[in-house]
């Protein structure tokens, strides 16, 4: 038999293997198509089990590969939260001070949990929100001060230069500013030997 009768012949016997019924071996219904070789039911992606599917013509060629059976292979899920340094646009949340410029940026945003968020232009803290959080900068204007609110309210400090002065000044929520994220802001302007105006400390 020649080459091309040998391929004829495969593609025909695969189309009788995709539309010859089988029985789904949970329900005992009949169907038509590919079997999952996890459930013995038809092949879907929405397959109950909660696995990734693995799907042959006939259930008998699902039992070469029964206890070998692959989970579905990827990358993994991305976290999008500060449990790992995020970089986007160039703002990234981190907690190692080798990460912080040669010279004083224009600001930063730290983070309850003490890490923070270098903004290196002005109008930068809004973008920077817009980057990490979008669960508080959904819905707000960008330069508003409903976000910066919001911002607070989430626990986060504000620091940013006060003109050309060698100070950093501090906002936050009295109510909701955590000590850890005071003592980083603290540290951080140590760092730079910049002064810190503080007008809520005592609070």
């Amino acid at each position: 038999m020649r080459n091309f009768d040998k391929a004829v012949l495969r593609i025909d016997e695969s189309l009788r293997d995709w539309f010859k019924p089988h029985t789904d071996k949970r329900t005992g219904k009949r169907f038509k198509g590919w079997v999952n070789c996890r459930t013995g039911g038809p092949c879907s992606s929405k397959s109950k089990g909660g696995k990734y599917p693995v799907c042959r013509p006939t259930h008998a060629q699902c039992k070469p590969i029964k206890h070998k059976m692959h989970k579905k292979k990827g990358h993994a899920r991305v976290q999008w939260k500060e449990s790992a340094l995020q970089e986007n646009l160039g703002y990234k949340i981190s907690d190692k001070f080798t990460d912080l410029p040669d010279s004083p940026p224009h600001g930063f945003w730290v983070t309850k949990n003490g890490k923070f968020i270098v903004v290196s232009r002005m109008f930068g803290h809004d973008e920077a929100l817009n980057t990490l959080y979008p669960e508080i900068a959904q819905g707000e204007q960008i330069g508003g001060s409903r976000l910066q609110m919001k911002a607070l309210q989430a626990g986060l400090i504000r620091m940013a230069k006060l003109g050309n002065t060698n100070t950093y000044g501090l906002t936050y929520h009295p109510l909701h500013a955590t000590s850890a994220a005071k003592k980083t802001a603290k540290d951080i302007a140590s760092f730079y030997n910049m002064g810190l105006q503080d007008d809520f400390e005592g609070y």
